[in-house]
Formats: C-alpha cells, structure tokens, sequence
C-alpha cells in the first residue's frame, strides 16, 4: 500500500485530512473503501481561507524535513 506516486517533477502524496481535530497529527496509512491507500492527517485548524491546507502543508513538510511548498 503506497500513499505516494512519481510524477514528473516530483511525487504525489495522497491524503485524507480531517480538519478541526484535537490537534496537529499524521496518523499513518489507511486503505479506503474503493482500495486507495491515503496517509490519514488531523489538523486543529478550521477549513476556512486555506487554513487547515496551510496546517496541512506545514505538518507535512516539518515531517519529511523538507521546505513547505
């Protein structure tokens, strides 16, 4: 079960957010109904105005040590 795919210029992460948790967290690989495998991701924010995406994007890249983009 891959959560990741190549493309050109990079790779494809698949997620499943939940924005409004009770915090900010990756909780692993989770395979969903249809078979598609999707890195499961609770963010505290609100989705409003791209705040949770900016949650999202930033516990993404502080986890791999890469630069938020």
């Amino acid at each position: 079960m891959s959560v990741w795919q190549p493309i050109a210029g990079g790779v494809a992460l698949h997620l499943r957010v939940t924005p409004r948790a009770g915090g900010d967290r990756i909780e692993g690989a989770e395979a969903l109904a249809d078979g598609r495998a999707v890195l499961r991701v609770r963010v505290a924010a609100v989705p409003d105005r791209g705040r949770a995406n900016a949650a999202v994007l930033a516990l993404v890249a502080g986890a791999l040590g890469v630069p938020r983009g």
